[in-house]
């Protein structure tokens, strides 16, 4: 599942929800070579690797705490990465099987 485009939301589900209590390092089963890798044989990044470079380059160490009116819109935020406090970086992912609006 790692090598399609939508377990990129399952992935930043898991990296916000960690985040959100407390959880300071997440780590992968496997850089390759395993059911879930982050690179394909041929050493190619699938979306899972750029989606870990996203989260690592834009969020930063502080998470700050946000919510939403309905438990399908997962919601996450964190300071901006090297932003020195200037910056916000929101996160939504709609874990329902239709539009949120």
């Amino acid at each position: 599942l790692t090598d399609t485009f939508v377990d990129g939301f399952w992935y930043l589900d898991a990296l916000g929800a960690h985040a959100a209590v407390g959880v300071k390092v997440f780590l992968r089963q496997a850089l390759s070579g395993s059911r879930y890798p982050l690179i394909d044989d041929k050493m190619q990044p699938l979306p899972d690797y750029w989606t870990a470079q996203i989260h690592k380059r834009l969020a930063g160490r502080t998470v700050l705490r946000a919510s939403s009116s309905t438990g399908y819109l997962r919601t996450y935020a964190h300071c901006l990465a090297g932003g020195g406090g200037r910056g916000v970086v929101v996160l939504f992912v709609n874990v329902a099987s239709r539009p949120i609006t």
